[in-house]
């Protein structure tokens, strides 16, 4: 019974359209290379990231194709925080270091001299980095 369902998978897995199939060959990959030592889904991805030398060039490529969306709106997120806090952290986060942790700290606690558009836009920037 285990067998035919197995190779009843594998039949499958041969008719699936092609983007199906190179995801399957990828997850195949990954949990090769981190299944064993990833207990978390934090952990596996760290590991896939750690190793992504090790995986195959149609692999690498479908991992950047999936963290496009991710990365762009991560960039546009920047941007807009960027636009609507410059001012507040030139005025008062001077000799803070520019990383997250940080401004968002500086931000947080001069919440009171900070205009509504900034706290707006940066909401769960401070939510994130400040807990």
């Amino acid at each position: 019974m285990k067998r035919s369902l197995l190779f009843l998978g594998m039949f499958a897995l041969l008719l699936a359209p092609a983007p199906l199939r190179a995801a399957s060959e990828c997850a195949t990959e990954l949990s090769a290379l981190c299944a064993a030592e990833s207990a978390t889904p934090e952990e596996f991805v760290a590991c896939a990231r750690a190793k992504d030398g090790l995986l195959s060039e149609a692999c690498q490529a479908q991992l950047a194709q999936g963290r496009r969306p991710f990365e762009e709106r991560r960039a546009r997120r920047r941007a807009e925080l960027r636009d609507a806090c410059e001012a507040e952290v030139e005025r008062l986060c001077v000799g803070v270091k520019r990383r997250p942790k940080p401004l968002a700290h500086c931000l947080d606690a001069n919440r009171d001299e900070v205009s509504a558009r900034c706290l707006g836009a940066a909401g769960r920037f401070i939510a994130r980095h400040t807990s």
